[in-house]
């Protein structure tokens, strides 16, 4: 019998040859049609999670004045131990009804985790050497333009979804 792993990779590896035939035989363009068709179908999800953290987000501004005066007693009570200040923060939080990630984080997080993975997996076995993209020559070896290019936007992405935060508001840890 075909340990369960295996199975999910050859369907994926599968998906991405069905694709390339569609697309005129270029691999590339299966990966990258493949990625769109995974984030379109885990959208819910995606979404669900996002207006959870905005939520989150919300309710720790309406709270921050509070909070910051109780984190401030706290850290001069707990001071040189950072142990029970660490404590003694979640259980404030825990008080306000703050949770310290958002409600489905691990969810979305081990929904998507194995579906990259697999994709990873049936690229790197499944992609014949030499197969081109774009201006990625051989795309079973890294390239370093692709490599900056997601860095870069990586980065942008961060900066744009950043909550804005109050002029003088410190953070908790």
């Amino acid at each position: 019998a075909m340990p369960v792993w295996e199975m999910v990779v050859d369907l994926v590896r599968e998906a991405l040859f069905l694709l390339a035939h569609l697309f005129g035989g270029s691999i590339g363009a299966a990966i990258a049609a493949l990625s769109i068709i995974v984030r379109v179908a885990l959208l819910p999800l995606t979404v669900r999670f996002a207006l959870r953290t905005r939520a989150l987000q919300r309710r720790m501004q309406e709270i921050q004045p509070e909070l910051q005066r109780e984190l401030e007693r706290l850290r001069r009570r707990h001071a040189g131990d950072s142990r029970a200040l660490g404590q003694a923060v979640r259980a404030l939080y825990a008080r306000k009804g703050v949770r310290m990630v958002p409600e489905g984080a691990m969810l979305t997080t081990g929904v998507q985790l194995p579906i990259g993975l697999a994709l990873y997996q049936a690229i790197v076995s499944g992609v014949v050497p030499g197969s081109a993209f774009l201006w990625i020559a051989d795309l079973v070896r890294p390239d370093a333009a692709l490599a900056i290019l997601t860095a870069g936007l990586t980065g942008a992405a961060s900066v744009a979804a950043a909550p804005a935060t109050t002029p003088g508001a410190q953070s908790p840890w």
